[in-house]
């Protein structure tokens, strides 16, 4: 038990660690936004930054929110880049113009799309084999 929670601390901090890389290298793209102009920043910004965000976040379910918050924090530092927020503004708005869910809602919704695909059969037996339907669970066949 102590093995796996070592590991899951490491997973975490090893996400951490690539996500602050890559949102150091997403700096850049705010200064090329001049440049290339925003809608190609925000895709850039996209490609390297939430697909890391995304990249086997479901480990993350039901951790406290202290845990995600540096995770939110690459969030909201890649909209600030993105839509190039002054230091005071609030980022909610920007995250809600471009279609971003918020850290948590991001995990939430990787994990039901991995139950909707289970049920519909469009992933590996091993997966569909791993969850088990709640009304088992409480009794009701």
């Amino acid at each position: 038990m102590v093995f796996n929670c070592l590991c899951l601390l490491y997973s975490i901090q090893f996400h951490l660690f690539l996500c602050s890389l890559i949102l150091s290298l997403s700096l850049i793209f705010c200064e090329l936004c001049i440049s290339i102009g925003c809608d190609v920043t925000a895709k850039l910004v996209s490609a390297f930054v939430l697909s890391r965000l995304d990249c086997c976040n479901a480990v993350l379910t039901g951790l406290p929110a202290s845990t995600l918050a540096p995770l939110q924090r690459v969030l909201n530092a890649a909209a600030w880049v993105v839509v190039g927020l002054r230091p005071r503004d609030h980022v909610t708005p920007s995250l809600c113009e471009l279609h971003w869910l918020p850290i948590a809602a991001r995990i939430d919704y990787k994990l039901c799309l991995l139950v909707h695909k289970s049920f519909v059969g469009q992933v590996s037996d091993y997966i569909t084999e791993l969850l088990t339907p709640a009304a088992i669970l409480h009794g009701h066949h």
